[in-house]
């Protein structure tokens, strides 16, 4: 059943006389473009200011 799948046969097993599951081949899918992380803008810079680290007075 494996190999008739592989070439495209979408294959219907029955229990009971009734369809339970299909057996199909798995589309492979185009990769996504890569997302943003988080602090980064769309070129892929981060920016941190010089004052990151400062002592915050209040």
């Amino acid at each position: 059943m494996l190999d008739r799948a592989e070439r495209g046969e979408e294959i219907v097993i029955e229990r009971k006389g009734h369809p339970a599951m299909k057996l199909v081949p798995v589309v492979a899918k185009e990769p996504t473009p890569a997302r943003r992380v988080g602090g980064q803008n769309l070129l892929g810079i981060t920016y941190i200011a010089p004052d990151f680290d400062a002592s915050m007075t209040l």
